[in-house]
């Protein structure tokens, strides 16, 4: 499975919520963004595209966004243009506690249904940042873009598209936009075993 996904970290943004730069929070004895890359590892994907960060980082490759200053759907479109793999597993730096099984069955059920597109759903919410993009999908973003239309949703209009059903623990799909936020998920991983 893993040897035909290339994985795209998102971790561009101004962190302006935060106050300082979400990848570089620490997480685990490393930090946000060597965790998600870790995660990415785990699952046997090799190929790993950091947008917005572009410090070095072992086992990844930094992409510039074509298209500058234009949100996720830059960082994912500039990822799928220099994705080595026809499929991309997309994630953000900011969502640490999504377990890897979450992760590998939403790969399994996109590698299934041949879609161009499919991301977790959770009662009903798309996550477009959590997701499997196929290559494919790269021109229909860069018109988007070339459009000042960034919102990633806008795809799902455009391409096939089905969510995947995750049934797991929600607390553990929560983003780091805030310093609370951020520590609330740290509370959250030190009362797991």
């Amino acid at each position: 499975m893993a040897e035909i996904l290339s994985g795209i970290i998102l971790a561009g943004g101004l962190s302006s919520r935060m106050g300082s730069c979400k990848a570089r929070l620490p997480w685990e004895g490393t930090d946000l963004v060597r965790h998600q890359v870790r995660k990415l590892q785990a699952l046997g994907i090799t190929d790993i595209l950091l947008s917005g960060f572009s410090d070095p980082v072992e086992g990844t490759r930094f992409v510039a966004d074509v298209y500058p200053r234009l949100g996720p759907m830059g960082g994912i479109h500039a990822g799928l243009l220099a994705a080595r793999q026809e499929q991309c597993l997309v994630t953000a730096v900011d969502t640490p506690l999504v377990p890897p099984d979450a992760l590998s069955g939403l790969v399994r059920y996109h590698l299934d249904s041949g879609n161009d597109i499919t991301v977790l759903s959770h009662n009903g919410h798309l996550e477009p940042l959590m997701g499997v993009y196929h290559r494919r999908v790269a021109p229909i973003a860069e018109a988007l873009l070339r459009e000042r239309n960034t919102a990633v949703r806008r795809l799902f209009d455009r391409v096939a598209f089905a969510p995947f059903p995750y049934t797991g623990d929600e607390q553990l799909l929560c983003d780091c936009n805030t310093r609370q936020d951020y520590d609330q998920a740290c509370a959250i991983r030190r009362s797991r075993p």
